[in-house]
């Protein structure tokens, strides 16, 4: 018969005293079980010792495959490595070509001017006359404004004028080594007065001195300021052929041909007698001051003044001023005004009364008519002039009042 109790895993028999085992029946079924556990451990284990070995057989391929990655991971750094290495020698050649295409310190030191620090970089070139040369306007010009002065002028030259006329000035100051020409910022070309005393055609020496100007300085302003013209004798150096007014058309209408500035100084100083030494044609201190004044706002701020005298009285003969009217006369830009009312004091004036002169400088080319009415009825017309020998001369008798106005220009 049957076990009463089995194993729990097999199932095999477990027998009590009550209980009949038999051989066949209960021994043989154990057996069985048993033999069938056996075969199925079996299987499982073939089956465990073939998946180690394919276990074994991946992994022996993944180390196959980390040693190749290995191997491309350093033919990769050696490739970068030599990559680096002919990259940091190409830019060594490059630098080597570059650097050996230089000048030494010695060889530049030797080649060009060393530029003194305490020296400004900007630099103006100055040719000219008497009235221009170093200490004279130019030079306060300069040190108001900050900048180098090379100062070439030389006394009674001029564009034409002299052995050093100002061609010759330019050159001197071309090749002149103190100076880096590309510092020049201003060439300044002054005062043609000796040009015009001496009836000079002054056209093709400025043409010359703004073409070398421009060429040898590149950066530099090209200035030509017309002339430093005097208190007294202006209106005599007019009367020639290539006098003051032919040179000043002449420097204008070349300035505007070929690209220079041009500045009409002439006037700037005129009508002033303190700005000049007494009988002389040249700026005193005072005269330079303003000059130089004048000449840098131009540079610097493009204010290009309008020249105005002081008022100027008349001094007369045989007649009064109104001391409310005196007859006085004043430059504006080159055109001279005279007005005013004089009175013959209770005598009578006769025809062609020379009532007194005017100054040199605000004397006219040729007689100027001017309005004058007066007499006893204050409406008749007195004929009166200005000449170019200074006088002003009435040819209608009067008495009593005479207003009189007039205008010319001085060139």
């Amino acid at each position: 018969m049957a076990s009463t109790n089995k194993t729990e895993a097999l199932g095999l028999s477990q027998f009590i005293d009550t209980d009949k085992p038999t051989w066949r029946g209960d021994y043989n079924g154990d057996m069985r079980k048993l033999d069938v556990r056996a075969q199925e451990d079996t299987s499982k284990f073939n089956s465990m010792e073939t998946r180690i070995k394919q276990a074994e057989t991946t992994v022996d391929a993944d180390h196959k495959v980390v040693a190749q990655i290995d191997q491309k991971i350093g033919e990769a750094e050696s490739r970068a490595k030599a990559d680096a290495a002919s990259q940091v020698a190409k830019c060594y050649d490059d630098l080597f070509n570059k650097v050996s295409d230089r000048y030494t310190k010695a060889q530049s030191d030797a080649r060009y001017m060393l530029k003194n620090s305490a020296t400004p970089d900007v630099c103006a070139v100055i040719v000219g006359t008497s009235n221009v040369v170093q200490g004279k306007w130019p030079t306060l010009m300069c040190r108001a404004m900050g900048i180098t002065e090379k100062n070439f002028a030389v006394g009674g030259t001029g564009m034409v004028n002299g052995a050093n006329n100002f061609s010759v000035q330019l050159n001197r100051a071309i090749a002149d080594g103190s100076f880096n020409n590309n510092d020049v910022k201003y060439v300044i070309i002054a005062d043609c007065g000796n040009d015009a005393m001496a009836n000079n055609d002054v056209y093709n020496g400025l043409v010359s001195l703004i073409s070398d100007a421009k060429r040898a300085f590149p950066n530099a302003r090209v200035v030509v300021f017309s002339a430093v013209w005097a208190w007294s004798n202006l209106h005599s150096l007019l009367k020639s052929k290539n006098g003051l007014a032919v040179c000043l058309g002449t420097m204008q209408e070349v300035c505007g041909n070929y690209g220079a500035e041009y500045v009409g100084t002439e006037f700037w100083c005129l009508g002033y007698s303190k700005y000049f030494t007494d009988g002389e044609i040249h700026l005193n201190s005072t005269g330079d001051t303003r000059f130089a004044t004048l000449a840098g706002n131009y540079l610097q701020y493009g204010n290009e003044p309008v020249a105005v005298s002081t008022n100027y009285r008349v001094g007369l003969s045989g007649l009064n001023h109104d001391s409310n009217a005196p007859l006085t006369l004043r430059l504006n830009g080159g055109i001279v005004s005279l007005s005013g009312i004089v009175e013959s004091g209770g005598s009578a004036i006769g025809d062609g009364h020379d009532w007194g002169m005017v100054p040199e400088w605000a004397a006219p080319r040729c007689s100027v008519n001017l309005q004058s009415t007066g007499g006893p009825d204050g409406r008749t017309s007195i004929v009166t002039q200005v000449h170019a020998n200074q006088h002003i001369q009435s040819w209608t008798g009067f008495t009593g009042r005479v207003q009189v106005s007039g205008t010319w220009s001085i060139l």
